[in-house]
């Protein structure tokens, strides 16, 4: 009798989850940078970040490599990045969050330099 009422309880809890899963989008722009970072947070304790950042400056084919980090909870970032022919890059992190977890009020700050500039901009959430 219990071994099924713990079976169905834990088949719920599997069931129900995704319904209480978090989505905060952020954005912000300094000029010739826009970003955008995703981050959905699921019931079961992960956490994925998407990062776009998009060039939306008049030359593309002069902005080189570019390194950015983004810093609120957890930082991170790369560097020697190149764009798309878009002009984005595209940056995605998987973790478990056990220290902390970004949520709606987080503070967002994202930094890119490029040639020999730097700019440096808040995400405000959506």
């Amino acid at each position: 009798m219990y071994v099924k009422l713990i079976a169905t309880l834990l088949f719920l809890v599997i069931l129900i989850g995704p319904f209480f899963n978090k989505t905060y989008t952020y954005s912000g722009e300094e000029y010739p940078w826009t970003a955008e970072l995703s981050v959905t947070q699921t019931y079961y304790g992960f956490e994925t970040q998407e990062f776009v950042l998009t060039y939306i400056g008049e030359n593309m084919n002069r902005v080189g490599d570019i390194d950015y980090s983004l810093k609120s909870v957890y930082s991170f970032g790369g560097a020697y990045y190149q764009l798309d022919e878009n002009g984005t890059i595209t940056h995605s992190v998987d973790n478990m969050t056990i220290i902390g977890k970004i949520s709606e009020d987080t503070n967002i700050i994202v930094t890119v330099g490029w040639e020999d500039e730097q700019v440096k901009f808040n995400l405000q959430r959506k």
